[in-house]
């Protein structure tokens, strides 16, 4: 498949309706109340109709319109049902048949939700960035759970890429607050983290056999070099003639309300333009690599060394006030407290 094939199939697929953008735009600005669910809710009569049958049993009064509704329900639960059904909607064309109750319906919606959490257990100001972050991850699950061949290939691929980057989000968020890192927003380090190998889950369903191919031959060079992955680049560029950083910046490009996003995702393997371009991109780039490396770190060794933590801050270590030693001591509380580390 070529390159605008498996960039457009994304794109296609992922092809939320105008008035959802709107309010994604809103959930992220923290502009999102009760009157903007109730102007989408009234367009569409399947929202209606569920809105008002989930309502009904927790009133203590009849329900007598879509705001007493919306108002029983709760505008947190009724965003849920609302972001989950358009999921289900894209990729199950009986969903308002078969999917009309909150529990099974929100099931499409968990990577948001433990995106969101996890970013309000970071105190993060904006803890919805993770919701709309999650969302990508959500679209990427349902597409692979669509076709069961994807799913035996890259179930536990998409998980530890999940896990990776709800790591890195932790990591480098923590990193910015411990260090007392001057950037202009802690949701976008937060979102970069999580989204910055988005790439690599659209090469994995879009071209699922090369794709494999790739990924057995990082497997090898992996155990030569578990500190330094600049080696994925250059095998996908020579398989697939596109790396994951470019295919997941014209993804978010093209989704609005991430769209400011996309040069931390195409240069995170990349810091040479960076700094022309902007000096607070270049500082969450760092914070972001550098968060990148921990991760890994944490994920290929129970026991946690000095000389590693040095070897990945080395290269970076003007941007951070605390040396190794504080930042080992910051991997190892944040272990404690993030059962996920």
């Amino acid at each position: 498949m070529i390159v605008r094939q498996l960039y457009q199939k994304s794109i296609d697929n992922f092809s939320l309706p105008p008035h959802t953008l709107i309010l994604i735009n809103q959930i992220d600005n923290g502009t999102d109340n009760s009157l903007a669910y109730e102007d989408f809710i009234s367009t569409d009569e399947f929202f209606i109709e569920t809105v008002f049958n989930e309502a009904f049993p927790m009133a203590n009064e009849p329900i007598k319109s879509l705001a007493q509704a919306v108002s029983t329900l709760g505008r947190e639960r009724v965003r849920n049902f609302i972001f989950a059904h358009t999921i289900n909607r894209i990729f199950d064309s009986t969903a308002d048949l078969n999917h009309q109750s909150y529990q099974k319906t929100t099931r499409s919606l968990r990577r948001a939700l433990e995106a969101e959490n996890v970013a309000r257990n970071t105190k993060l100001e904006k803890p919805e960035i993770g919701f709309t972050c999650g969302l990508i991850f959500d679209f990427f699950e349902q597409t692979m759970i669509s076709d069961s061949s994807l799913k035996k290939a890259f179930e536990n691929f998409f998980e530890s890429q999940w896990r990776h980057g709800l790591r890195t989000a932790i990591i480098a968020t923590e990193l910015a607050n411990a260090s007392r890192v001057k950037i202009t927003s802690t949701r976008n380090l937060f979102a970069a983290g999580l989204l910055h190998d988005v790439g690599k889950l659209m090469l994995a369903l879009g071209t699922p056999e090369g794709y494999q191919s790739v990924l057995l031959d990082c497997k090898v060079l992996q155990k030569k070099s578990p500190l330094n992955d600049s080696y994925e680049i250059d095998i996908e560029n020579e398989t697939l003639k596109i790396a994951h950083p470019e295919l997941g910046s014209l993804f978010l490009w093209q989704f609005e309300p991430l769209r400011e996003l996309e040069a931390l995702v195409e240069y995170h393997h990349d810091f040479g333009l960076l700094p022309i371009r902007s000096a607070d991109l270049n500082v969450i780039e760092v914070l972001v690599s550098v968060a990148d490396r921990l991760a890994h770190f944490l994920e290929e060794s129970d026991v946690l060394e000095l000389t590693t933590t040095t070897e990945i801050l080395r290269p970076h270590a003007k941007f951070f006030r605390k040396g190794p030693a504080e930042i080992l001591d910051l991997l190892i509380t944040l272990r404690a407290t993030f059962s996920l580390l």
